[in-house]
């Protein structure tokens, strides 16, 4: 439900031939005497109205003399026209005829985005009656969003990111030629409008490549946030205010108390989100001065110079404004004076016209003007790290959860002070280690760091520093200007504070979690180069089996889930994907259920892509049959199918993505161990049935020329070994103990065989046949060898031929001579 407007209709569906003039003498009409028994209209004036193109229509608004008068317009007005009163989503209020700069008005906590910016004493709408009249903004297009931000609105679950989704593809959708796409925009947000437009740019760093965000980039936008608490308020009863706000605690949002509770975790964790992106928008900020009453109950500041701040950016105080009249002008002059110099010197920078920024936007994450700067309640402990908050299930692994839990209860008091969780991509590292944390809240410090490379790493560190503050990192300096001392050190000496304060006897138990230790370091460096000595109790996660962190190290090895813990995790997929799930009657059906859980290996990732994938992809086909069907697929012929569920990425990584980060983790991504690895993933490499080594061991390659592959293809064992060696340490083959055998698990098969290519897979499948043509047959003059050869290479060609099928591949298309045919189709029968 969104809040209505008290005496504004906003009007769509305008034929593009109706001029300004036109549309005054029928919002005159609007504003006729309701008391007349006749209708006689007024005049109005230009200034109560706008008229503007949007998309293939124009929309207008009226503001009219009274609600009474809203009210007989919204039902009376007798045109073709669409009139409403609640200006949900993106209304334009005025466009120049050739626009250099977009302007974008984003409101508050229980605001309508036309009202919200309306002031009381004489109703002008500034945006719209006075903005057009200054430059540059006379050659600018307007517009404001509309969102449901009311505290009392029980039917509306949306939260700040489905908001900021929507703002993005409603601005988006507005910007569709490529002028329109390199023109600037400006967005002006009062309050909580301030968070959904941060998360809006938080949400187009990641998802920017999407087809329904082409309208708008990162490095046109820009933002000025009027008495937005960023940093949360400084009240500690804040959710009580919100509270007040609504009066009647009945039907209270609590997804939007929690999200402007004070310092709550998705508001930090949002504003390290926004400080931590590749490009950062140029922003500025105001704060009120005067204290806001609130139903004749509340008198207090809602949001103070400390809490609008951000990064860089210290927010200025705007003169005599409380929190619902900063965002509303009477005239030109005062705070719309302030604003519209903030606007300008915004779209400057964006232009590349001014010689100072406004903010520091090169490394924002560096020196933000306000870090904490309070010890910690009595009994309370750090939990900090950028992604620890997340809250995702721990399924299964019972065992392997007791063990870790066991190992870290008594990290601090046992031989060994680090924990090393290894596993392959996707297996479920990185939800063990958050389940761990989360047990261990409240009991001890916990910091966690995830970083993809040295950069991201030296950030992480940072935002950790930031958020433990001062008056901890600094306690040598007690008695001195502390905040003007941390103020003027550098980003690595306040990280270097934040590591040697980890050695304190305050930190004896505190837990260190670094996850995926492989993708902190850069090429060719030690991964352990950064991890900080005096951290006494560490546990991190890593891709590499043979990874050691300190001599006193205990490793945990995370395999494959067991078919009934994989059932759970597609049983748990479904109820939270779709509350109609029961009309898909096959995955409702616990043999299919069962089916899909074999499919997929043990893999917990893709098991969550498997359910996702039916639901929403493989049931446009048949959805009385979506889980057989899937289950079909990933058995048959149709390769390009499976590619596509591979690539597949339901608001999480692919299984592609998951098994291209180890690829490019291997010293030459695509050098010797990468060749070894195609072959392989065309060999039978299951230990039961056969040792793959063996086929390198005894082959009989006679005329080399003859084999383009001969360097990977002729190696002998101790040519294999280091390569197997490396492809162990970026997970593509697993033991799943030391003393077993190497395997691939199926998934990385199947991803390394879609990646090479038809043409690459037929080159190496053809010499792979010859040679266990030629190693199984008189042909190499071992007349009496060939029989017991046999079992070292026909499991080689059975599975070729399954691999073959797969892809809907022929074996005519080979092009092998006749007596290898002659052998293929013996074995194959």
């Amino acid at each position: 439900m969104f809040r209505t407007t008290s005496k504004t209709v906003r009007v769509k569906g305008i034929p593009l031939n109706l001029n300004q003039e036109e549309f005054l003498e029928k919002a005159e009409y609007c504003s006729r005497d309701l008391h007349r028994p006749w209708p006689q209209s007024v005049n109005l004036g230009s200034s109560k109205i706008s008229l503007a193109i949007e998309r293939e229509d124009q929309v207008g608004t009226i503001t009219l003399p009274s609600p009474k008068h809203k009210e007989e317009a919204l039902k009376y007005h007798n045109t073709e026209w669409e009139f409403d009163d609640n200006f949900n989503g993106i209304t334009t209020l005025y466009s120049s005829d050739d626009p250099e700069v977009d302007v974008c008005a984003v409101h508050g906590l229980n605001g309508n985005a036309f009202e919200s910016w309306v002031a009381t004493k004489n109703q002008k709408m500034w945006l719209r009656d006075i903005l057009p009249l200054s430059k540059p903004f006379d050659k600018a297009r307007i517009m404001t969003f509309g969102y449901s931000s009311r505290l009392r609105d029980r039917g509306n679950l949306s939260g700040i990111t489905v908001w900021s989704q929507d703002l993005l593809r409603s601005v988006s959708s507005l910007r569709k030629t490529k002028k329109e796409q390199e023109r600037p925009i400006l967005f002006v947000c009062h309050s909580m409008g301030g968070l959904v437009a941060r998360q809006a740019m938080v949400e187009l760093d990641k998802y920017g490549s999407q087809s329904e965000y082409n309208g708008i980039s990162l490095a046109k936008c820009a933002l000025l946030f009027l008495s937005t608490p960023h940093s949360g308020s400084l009240e500690a009863d804040w959710s009580d205010f919100l509270t007040d706000i609504a009066k009647l605690t009945m039907g209270v949002r609590k997804e939007i108390v929690k999200t402007l509770g004070s310092f709550n975790p998705m508001s930090t964790e949002s504003q390290r989100e926004f400080m931590n992106m590749n490009i950062i928008p140029p922003f500025d900020a105001f704060f009120e001065t005067r204290v806001t009453s609130v139903a004749r109950i509340i008198h207090r500041q809602i949001v103070t110079q400390q809490s609008a701040s951000l990064s860089n950016c210290t927010a200025k105080g705007m003169p005599d404004v409380d929190h619902n009249t900063i965002c509303k002008f009477e005239s030109k002059f005062g705070g719309f004076e302030q604003v519209a110099d903030k606007l300008r010197h915004l779209k400057n920078i964006l232009d590349g016209k001014s010689d100072v920024l406004a903010i520091k936007i090169d490394k924002p994450w560096d020196s933000p003007p306000v870090a904490s700067n309070s010890f910690l309640p009595a009994g309370k402990k750090f939990f900090e790290g950028k992604g620890l908050r997340q809250n995702p299930k721990t399924q299964g692994r019972q065992v392997d959860m007791n063990n870790l839990a066991d190992s870290v209860e008594t990290l601090d008091r046992n031989d060994y002070s680090s924990l090393v969780m290894a596993g392959i991509g996707g297996i479920g590292k990185t939800t063990a280690v958050l389940g761990i944390a989360r047990k261990n809240k409240g009991q001890r410090n916990i910091f966690f760091v995830h970083a993809t490379n040295g950069e991201s790493l030296r950030k992480a560190y940072l935002d950790l520093a930031m958020q433990i503050g001062h008056e901890y990192l600094l306690k040598d300096y007690q008695g001195r200007d502390l905040y003007n001392i941390w103020r003027n050190n550098t980003s690595d000496e306040k990280i270097e504070r934040f590591k040697k304060w980890l050695g304190d006897e305050e930190n004896e138990s505190a837990l260190l979690i670094l996850d995926d230790i492989d993708g902190m370091k850069e090429f060719g460096r030690n991964p352990f180069a950064d991890v900080p000595d005096q951290a006494k109790n560490i546990l991190l996660t890593t891709r590499n089996p043979n990874i050691r962190l300190r001599d006193d190290c205990k490793i945990i090895k995370l395999n494959n889930m067991e078919v009934d813990d994989i059932v759970t995790i597609l049983e748990e997929v479904r109820s939270l994907e779709d509350e109609d799930t029961e009309d898909f009657l096959d995955i409702n059906n616990s043999d299919v259920l069962l089916s899909i859980a074999k499919s997929v290996h043990g893999h917990p990732l893709a098991a969550c892509i498997a359910m996702k994938y039916i639901i929403q992809v493989q049931s446009l086909d048949d959805y009385t049959s979506a889980g057989r069907d899937f289950v079909s697929m990933l058995s048959g012929s149709d390769h390009k199918a499976r590619m596509t569920f591979l690539q597949y990425k339901p608001q999480m990584p692919s299984i592609m993505e998951t098994f291209i980060v180890s690829k490019e983790r291997l010293s030459h991504p695509q050098g010797p161990a990468w060749s070894l690895m195609e072959v392989l993933s065309l060999l039978e490499t299951d230990e039961s049935i056969v040792d793959f080594k063996k086929f390198f061991a005894f082959s009989n390659i006679e005329n080399t020329e003859a084999f383009p592959d001969f360097d990977i293809l002729g190696l002998r064992k101790e040519g294999i070994m280091p390569l197997l060696h490396q492809i162990e340490e970026v997970s593509f083959m697993e033991r799943t103990r030391r003393s077993k055998p190497l395997h691939i698990h199926p998934l990385w098969a199947e991803c390394t065989r879609q990646l090479m290519g038809e043409n690459r897979m037929l080159s190496l499948m053809r010499q792979i046949l010859i040679i266990c043509y030629y190693s199984t047959t008189t042909v190499s003059g071992n007349t009496d060898g060939g029989e017991s050869m046999s079992c070292h290479y026909y499991p080689h060609v059975k599975h070729c031929m399954k691999i073959c099928r797969s892809f809907g591949i022929s074996v005519s298309s080979l092009e092998m001579q006749k007596e290898i045919d002659m052998l293929v189709h013996s074995l194959t029968t």
